[in-house]
């Protein structure tokens, strides 16, 4: 048997399915995420690699002063957290 639905049921209804569909949409969107991370840190092992074989080199600068190794500055790219890149955007931004 069969009841009419009232119209709290069905507004609740409708909240639950778009709650739903939202939460659908943000797993989807992580799940991209997710998946264009690891295809980025793949891509990290050849340019960790190349700047192995530059700091290695043991480049200078015109007055004989060893550069900077690039490889520790790119670690120190990868690692860096939300939060900070969050700070360096409202520092660019104000």
């Amino acid at each position: 048997m069969f009841r009419l639905l009232t119209y709290d049921e069905l507004f609740q209804a409708s909240e639950s399915r778009e709650s739903d569909r939202q939460a659908a949409k943000l797993l989807k969107e992580l799940e991209d995420l997710a998946a264009l991370a690891t295809k980025i840190d793949k891509n990290f092992g050849p340019i960790q690699a190349s700047l192995d074989i530059v700091d290695n080199k043991d480049y200078v600068d015109e007055s004989g002063e060893p550069l900077d190794k690039f490889r520790p500055r790119w670690v120190e790219i990868r690692n860096v957290s939300i939060p900070q890149i969050e700070s360096w955007l409202v520092l660019r931004i104000h």
